[in-house]
């Protein structure tokens, strides 16, 4: 389990994160949810551990940060490498199985894009390596940030089957995501966030069986 208590974070005059407290469950798929600004991206890099100036605690049941693995909208890839020497380093450095590596190449479709460098790769195509990068070794959290965008509907569709294959796993899944569509078919759990405060938190069928759809839902907290 993650405990988030607390936590607040400024840039400058910009008030990204104000006061958060929340639970993340193991074994559980937890969609954060709110648009542009709302503070989804800097909570992730405090929770991974890429922003360590802030205020507020977080704490891990059982894992450590080392056990995370972050798929960030922010493409770290370096230009002028090819999606081939990409896939090594991170199978290296996160101690992949062979198998598991081409399983993931070949599922993605990246198969084909293995000689190009990363940028000639479309924003679909850099995704998708982006992903497969998170998934490869055996991280109890995969932590996936805008992971929809580029993506076509035929990626919509393998990345809900992925998330739904690593919480059959055993894995904990955490989306940070505005597409309320593909939260509401994947999370077990919401939480809501607009203008770096957390608005709510619950269970995905509570949410439904209250307010019909999560886009209900998310107006009905931002009113409150």
């Amino acid at each position: 389990m993650i405990e988030v208590r607390n936590i607040s974070k400024k840039y400058k005059k910009v008030q990204a994160l104000s006061d958060v407290s929340l639970s993340i469950q193991e074994g559980m798929v937890t969609g954060i949810v709110g648009p542009n600004g709302s503070g989804k991206s800097t909570f992730i890099k405090i929770v991974t551990g890429l922003i360590t100036h802030f205020e507020g605690e977080v704490h891990f049941d059982r894992i450590t940060q080392q056990q995370l693995s972050l798929a960030s909208e922010e493409f770290g890839f370096p230009s002028y490498y090819s999606v081939k020497k990409v896939v090594k380093v991170f199978s290296l450095l996160k101690n992949a199985e062979e198998t598991q590596t081409n399983e993931l190449i070949d599922y993605l479709k990246l198969s084909p894009h293995l000689s190009k460098t990363v940028k000639q790769l479309s924003q679909g195509l850099k995704q998708r390596l982006n992903i497969a990068c998170a998934l490869m070794g055996n991280s109890e959290i995969i932590i996936l940030d805008e992971p929809n965008n580029g993506l076509d509907p035929d990626g919509f569709k393998q990345l809900r089957e992925i998330i739904l294959k690593s919480k059959k796993e055993g894995k904990t899944v955490i989306v940070a995501s505005h597409l309320l569509n593909e939260i509401e078919k994947t999370c077990d759990q919401v939480i809501f966030l607009n203008n770096g405060k957390k608005l709510a938190q619950e269970s995905t069928k509570i949410i439904l069986e209250e307010h019909g759809s999560l886009e209900a839902a998310y107006d009905h907290y931002s009113n409150l």
